[in-house]
């Protein structure tokens, strides 16, 4: 559908993802790679496309990919070592250190290291979190302002591109993102740089773009908590499992007058992670 209206490209984090892409219709031109840890068998991938854009976040990759196609044109991902997300197994970047970018201290190698392989800077990149919500914009101004600082030391880097992580309300205290001052505050940093911007909100427009559809299975109480199992897992939907992020739960059918109960949504996953939802309250809920 998002190929038909012809207004975006895809944004790819694997061989797997830049084939699919390719499938559906997406022109080489239309797709960007950003890989971590990246293979020989990844490389070898993105050198049978040449016109794909390739992010790289580590200088291993921008050696090897040097070797395998030299000329071609790169981005850069930087690690802005400030994060926002959902919570903090979302953060891409913060105190702690992360897998993903290249930090500041070694930007210059990372420019260094392209050059003496062959290949061309055209954009810079940063990714800081997924899930970042309207209380956030604070962080995306301070990591504008730093990945502004190393952009000025090479104005012939003329895009960057500010990663997605746009996040949607989860829960009733959760501050939605105000779109104007967003774009404002991504607007003060790029205008007067006059660069281009590319963006990856993905997440933000699929996020409440579906629903999940379960039968329940079992209610069972088991010291003290009500368990309500259903017929899908962590195989279909694995985020609660993973990240720890809430869903609205809702029952299609309901007994006029049913009591509400607290209950957790266990999965048929035979995992102990294989949990949609804990201890939230619900109309009584029966088998079938």
């Amino acid at each position: 559908y998002l190929k038909l209206l012809g207004r975006c490209g895809i944004d790819s984090c694997s061989p797997a993802e830049l084939r699919y892409a390719r499938q559906v219709g997406f022109e080489e031109a239309e797709i960007s790679y950003t890989g971590t840890s990246v293979s020989e068998s990844d490389l070898d991938c993105l050198q049978r496309h040449p016109g794909v854009h390739i992010n790289c976040d580590s200088l291993s990759t921008i050696r090897r990919l040097g070797k395998l196609c030299p000329g071609r044109r790169i981005g850069i991902r930087v690690n802005p070592e400030l994060g926002a997300g959902y919570n903090e197994m979302l953060r891409y970047a913060g105190e702690k250190a992360t897998k993903f970018g290249i930090y500041r201290d070694r930007f210059e190698e990372a420019i260094a290291t392209a050059r003496a392989a062959g290949l061309r800077v055209e954009v810079l990149h940063f990714h800081f979190g997924s899930g970042y919500l309207g209380s956030a914009l604070d962080v995306l101004d301070q990591v504008l302002e730093r990945v502004g600082a190393l952009l000025d030391t090479h104005p012939e880097i003329r895009t960057l591109n500010i990663g997605g992580g746009l996040g949607v309300r989860l829960a009733e205290a959760d501050v939605a993102i105000d779109l104007e001052r967003w774009a404002a505050i991504v607007a003060r940093h790029v205008a007067r740089r006059g660069l281009r911007v590319q963006v990856e909100p993905g997440d933000y427009l699929m996020k409440d773009a579906g629903v999940l559809l379960v039968r329940v299975n079992t209610v069972e109480q088991k010291a003290g908590t009500r368990f309500v199992g259903i017929d899908a897992g962590l195989n279909i939907q694995n985020l609660a499992a993973y990240y720890h992020t809430p869903f609205i739960v809702a029952p299609l059918c309901r007994v006029a007058g049913a009591p509400l109960e607290r209950v957790t949504i266990a999965g048929n996953i035979n995992e102990a992670i294989d949990l949609l939802a804990e201890d939230v309250e619900l109309p009584a809920l029966a088998e079938g």
